[in-house]
């Protein structure tokens, strides 16, 4: 490696062309974000879980009176506007995607290399919870 080069130059058989070490930090970063958002994702999921499941008996003690069962119906069945974690990661994914896409048309080679990165990992993002709910649906059958 020559003095001031940042490329990584493998030679030998069978060697792959020149890699930037840039381009493999950048890339396991990206690995290390889909394993960080899959695991806060997963946690939000098994707290919401474990929630319904708390109301859900208090529903059934009879010691409980009726207005806080009215008060537990109403907070169940009220319309959450919240943005949860998979329209968060749905609304990321969908720009992430189109973005890769315009970048891959903007002409440039390292543009559209980023570009089919970032579209790869939009259209992951906006698959994702999708994948979710058919692992849970899987798990309940």
């Amino acid at each position: 490696m020559l003095a001031g080069s940042r490329k990584l130059v493998v030679t030998g058989p069978g060697a792959h062309p020149v890699m930037r070490m840039e381009a493999v930090l950048f890339l396991v970063f990206i690995v290390f974000l889909f394993i960080l958002g899959g695991s806060a994702v997963s946690a939000w999921q098994r707290h919401k879980k474990d929630k319904l499941r708390i109301l859900e008996e208090a529903m059934r003690n009879d010691q409980v009176d009726p207005e806080t069962k009215r008060r537990i119906i109403e907070s169940i069945q009220s319309p959450n506007t919240a943005v949860t974690g998979a329209r968060l990661l749905f609304g990321l994914g969908w720009i992430a995607f189109f973005l890769g896409i315009g970048l891959m048309l903007a002409g440039q080679r390292d543009l559209f290399e980023g570009g089919a990165i970032l579209s790869a990992i939009g259209f992951g993002l906006v698959t994702l919870p999708m994948a979710f709910r058919e692992i849970d649906a899987r798990k309940r059958a």
